[in-house]
């Protein structure tokens, strides 16, 4: 008989509890209001510093007055030093979403201890999610499903219910390529749907993302601020035991004789073949990639350095 590497039950039941959800969403820290980050080259107005001019209230810089600048602001001092009419100008200020994407694709329905990826993607995204909201920032979220759904940015707990819920909604095993969006897709709507400075969190196993979704991985993370959270389960490093299973690998499903050593040394170097993959273009992309095992449970081993 085969074992079944491909998925592990779920059953009907939400990935997490209400009271882990509640545990997870107080436990973070609030992100430091001070914290040094790269500045948004676009967005909406907000409470943010951006390099662009505009009408916050954060004195930039004096400069020529121009017909129709309201004579409020006029530098008399400035003025009277270089003999010309100075105005003062001040750095716009824009709001700066932070976008969690979590997926929940068939891949992800997997897992060997402890819990399913996907349960751990939910765990790790709703930590971070408590976080945003408790420091007052914007939270927007992407769930990759079959259909995908769309948070729009919003603040508050409301926010923040509306991901718990959903994210964490049951995930029973499910056959791959079943009309699921592929990376070229996601990477490409994501680019098109966030204002050019967003946060941008991705929570996956990225075990589909191929060559040629690299051109858009590149645009993106030139678009956004990215960090990639690659979660996966310990049997996918760890040695198989010797015996017949079923796996699920690059999107397809086929027989493996764990028991053949040139087989399973070919499986392997595929794994690490993998591995370096993302690790580079992940780095070429500019987006922080960060690996984290499916049956970690502490709440600190959840932190993802920024």
């Amino acid at each position: 008989m085969l074992n079944r590497l491909f998925a592990r039950r779920s059953g009907d039941a939400p990935l997490l509890t209400g009271q882990e959800i509640a545990e997870l969403t107080a436990a973070a820290p609030p992100r430091a209001a001070d914290r040094p980050t790269r500045r948004p080259r676009a967005g909406r107005p907000g409470e943010q510093v951006s390099p662009r001019l505009g009408s916050g209230g954060d004195f930039a810089e004096p400069r020529a007055y121009h017909p129709g600048d309201d004579p409020r602001r006029i530098d008399w001092r400035a003025s009277a030093r270089s003999r010309t009419p100075l105005v003062r100008s001040y750095h716009a200020e824009l709001s700066r979403p932070n976008c969690l994407v979590i997926d929940r694709r068939a891949s992800m329905r997997f897992g060997t201890r402890t819990r399913l990826k996907v349960t751990q993607a939910v765990r790790i995204a709703l930590w971070l999610a408590g976080r945003e909201v408790r420091a007052g920032g914007e939270l927007a979220a992407v769930l990759l499903d079959d259909p995908c759904q769309w948070l729009p940015p919003s603040r508050g707990v409301r926010a923040l219910r509306w991901l718990a819920d959903r994210a964490a909604a049951p995930c029973p095993p499910r056959e791959p390529g079943c009309g699921e969006p592929g990376w070229g897709k996601v990477l490409a709507g994501l680019r098109q749907r966030l204002p050019q400075g967003s946060e941008l969190t991705i929570v996956s196993d990225f075990t589909a993302l191929g060559t040629g979704d690299i051109g858009l991985l590149r645009a993106l993370g030139r678009h956004c601020e990215c960090h990639a959270i690659r979660i996966i389960d310990r049997l996918e490093r760890d040695p198989l035991p010797p015996a017949a299973w079923e796996l699920c690998w690059g999107g397809d499903r086929y027989a493996f004789d764990a028991t053949d050593s040139t087989a399973v040394a070919a499986l392997r170097d595929g794994q690490q073949a993998l591995e370096t993959f993302l690790a580079a273009e992940f780095r070429l992309a500019g987006i922080t990639f960060h690996v984290l095992p499916a049956d970690v449970d502490t709440l600190p081993e959840l932190a993802v350095p920024r």
